[in-house]
């Protein structure tokens, strides 16, 4: 995926006054970036209320790095989910799940078998989530090419580009992006 592509890059120095923006927008990045690996093993494994947790924390991630880029991000406040507002009931139903509060929600998702209880694979729902963990995938890859640049002149490498692209056309036709339609993502405030 383009975001290890352009997470794998080094870091350009920067001017002391950026230094913290910098490296809080960098730990932000990393969190995702630990994560992925947790999000797909909740996916396959049916436990969509910690996939939910998990993903809900990406799409905050991507609303942090853009409040940190634009000076309003305030230290220990929640994000609020301005850019990306047209995600309002998907962010409610990770939210539910997330808490344990989406009580239809979790018996839909959940069988009952011998007494036992657990969740059963749910096609749509797994689709739908890994859709919104690709959504702040993207977002997240965006920013960190500001961090780490391609080249002096561009953010993204041909192929990152075009990955970029191309995912944001699923998502678009799946209805989890809006697309503007303009040159290629090179800001990251261009992703909604």
């Amino acid at each position: 995926m383009a975001l290890l592509s352009v997470a794998s890059r080094p870091v350009p120095p920067c001017a002391a006054e950026d230094a913290v923006e910098m490296s809080t927008r960098a730990a932000v990045h990393e969190v995702v970036i630990a994560g992925l690996d947790l999000v797909e093993a909740a996916l396959n494994g049916n436990l969509y209320p910690q996939a939910a947790s998990l993903i809900r924390q990406e799409i905050e991630a991507v609303e942090v790095v853009r409040g940190l880029r634009q000076k309003r991000q305030e230290k220990n406040r929640t994000p609020r989910l301005k850019a990306l507002r047209h995600l309002g009931r998907d962010y409610k139903m990770l939210t539910d799940l997330a808490h344990v509060t989406g009580f239809d929600l979790l018996r839909h998702l959940a069988l009952q078998e011998d007494g036992m209880v657990h969740f059963r694979r749910h096609k749509a729902m797994a689709r739908h989530l890994l859709g919104l963990h690709i959504f702040a995938l993207a977002g997240i890859s965006l920013d960190v090419s500001h961090l780490r640049p391609f080249s002096p002149t561009s953010f993204l490498s041909p192929l990152e580009d075009e990955l970029i692209a191309g995912v944001m056309g699923v998502l678009a036709a799946e209805g989890l992006a809006v697309v503007k339609w303009q040159a290629p993502p090179f800001c990251p405030d261009q992703i909604q």
